[in-house]
């Protein structure tokens, strides 16, 4: 796992725009100093991105949207109207393998590498963003 861990962490600063103050970092939880809290979704876009992102819109709130590739490229419509809208769009992986699982066989760190490139190419065709945040499948 820690090899994974490294892996992704290897990949993530070449996927993330040099501008970007928080390219290539970790993050855990917030500052102490404001209490702040992170809306994010996960596995989409899907069925009911639009309807999230009317009630958003109402509440005038902005969130992370982890979007899988896969959902990316079926909900190219719906993952672009995430991005118009000012949201976060973020990489959840290709395909979301369960990575642990995965991370005993031989060939994982490529496989690894494979998934977020392929879902990077979904995400930035349907959204036209480059995303630089990166939420494992299954923690």
């Amino acid at each position: 796992m820690r090899k994974l861990l490294a892996c992704a962490l290897f990949l993530l600063p070449a996927l993330c725009s040099a501008a970007n103050p928080y390219a290539g970092k970790f993050y855990a939880d917030g500052g102490a100093a404001k209490p702040q809290f992170a809306l994010t979704f996960d596995d989409g876009p899907g069925l009911i991105t639009e309807d999230l992102l009317k009630l958003l819109e109402r509440r005038g709130a902005k969130a992370s949207f982890f979007m899988l590739g896969t959902a990316a490229r079926s909900f190219s419509d719906r993952a672009k109207k995430v991005a118009d809208g000012g949201h976060l769009v973020c990489n959840h992986t290709y395909t979301h393998l369960l990575w642990k699982k995965e991370a005993k066989k031989p060939g994982h760190e490529e496989l690894l590498l494979k998934e977020l490139a392929r879902a990077e190419a979904s995400i930035k065709s349907a959204s036209g963003v480059t995303t630089w945040l990166l939420r494992m499948p299954n923690g």
